[in-house]
């Protein structure tokens, strides 16, 4: 079955934790968050990965995890 891409509500706090893991290079932290909330939400890695944004900044997982020098 395909993920149906719902309208996924990601929190302020799901995010900073998204966010920190990406900044502090917790592969398995961060792959942990995000294949629950996928599996809970019926969606994909990547369209969660989209949604987790800091609204202050703009910044995203992939801005944190490439910033600080981070490879997957």
């Amino acid at each position: 079955m395909s993920a149906q891409h719902p309208n996924v509500p990601l929190d302020e706090d799901t995010i900073d934790d998204l966010l920190y893991s990406a900044r502090t290079g917790d592969k398995d932290a961060l792959e942990a968050d995000l294949t629950s909330l996928a599996s809970k939400n019926n969606t994909t890695l990547s369209h969660l990965l989209s949604k987790a944004i800091d609204e202050t900044t703009g910044n995203s997982v992939l801005h944190y995890a490439c910033a600080n020098g981070h490879q997957g």
